[in-house]
């Protein structure tokens, strides 16, 4: 964990939450990525990468596929991330590390002293507080973790499946940042945002009856109530099936569930959040 505290030069900004590239395996969406990287040259635009940033599985590791490994060593996908997000490192805010360069910790931690080091990104370690400021003034706080275990439900409606998966997002989340607007968590590779949910309530004032709406306002302890924070499960770039014939990745093998490649946008507008949009690639 780390405390960052990032001025930014406006409060109005895109922030992009985006991570799970995968640099290294042949299942990949190397479109996806490039969209990516456009997306964030954008002006206004910022971004924090959620970790797992290389596939780094090397031949000693029971997950090693001959068939989809690109051919190439951790450090050289690192190498290779870094010319990808080069001209655009100077809008990073914080990046992550994820499991799958932690698998390889015991040789170095390529997030940190490869990637973060030559792109002079903050490095966020596996979950990181930043506190967005403007003019001295904290416009909002948010909790990034790369994330851990699964998000899924078996529900036969894909309305219903699709509310559960969000409200598990929320319940794994809600604990780490009651200070927090945004909430954020990668891994699982889905898509999935819940949005604020505005209660109405009655109450009186001057000896009248007046309706009012919940709001996401800091309270006396700094405290958001769970229902009215946002929380992202931010996406990511592994795909079911490759192009090749007779090739298999490891989502195909598990019978994984398709899911939808991209990253988030979070609107950030007069200091607040305004709406986070999914960018499918």
């Amino acid at each position: 964990m780390i405390l960052i505290t990032k001025e930014m030069p406006k409060s109005d900004f895109d922030l992009v939450l985006c991570g799970d590239t995968h640099q290294g395996t042949k299942m990949r969406s190397v479109s996806g990525v490039q969209t990516l990287v456009e997306r964030i040259e954008r002006k206004n635009t910022f971004f924090v990468f959620m970790g797992d940033a290389t596939e780094a599985i090397t031949s000693m590791d029971k997950r090693y596929d001959p068939d989809t490994v690109d051919g190439t060593t951790p450090l050289e996908q690192a190498s290779a991330i870094i010319k990808q997000f080069k001209h655009v490192a100077k809008k990073g805010i914080a990046w992550l590390v994820g499991n799958h360069e932690g698998t390889i910790r015991g040789v170095g931690n390529i997030a940190r002293d490869k990637i973060c080091s030559e792109l002079a990104i903050p490095y966020g370690t596996f979950s990181a507080r930043i506190s967005f400021r403007n003019l001295g003034k904290t416009l909002f706080n948010g909790f990034f973790h790369h994330g851990a275990g699964q998000i899924a439900s078996t529900h036969p409606d894909p309305m219903v499946r699709k509310a559960i998966m969000t409200y598990k997002l929320k319940q794994k989340l809600e604990s780490f940042g009651g200070d927090c607007l945004l909430n954020a968590m990668g891994h699982t590779h889905k898509l999935l945002i819940y949005r604020p949910v505005d209660e109405l309530y009655m109450r009186s004032i001057h000896g009248s009856i007046t309706a009012n709406y919940t709001s996401s306002g800091l309270d006396g302890n700094g405290y958001i109530p769970p229902h009215l924070r946002w929380y992202v499960n931010t996406g990511g770039f592994l795909k079911l099936y490759s192009k090749q014939n007779a090739v298999s990745g490891y989502a195909e093998r598990m019978m994984l569930q398709p899911v939808e490649l991209g990253f988030s946008v979070v609107k950030v507008r007069g200091g607040t959040i305004a709406d986070i949009e999914k960018i499918l690639v």
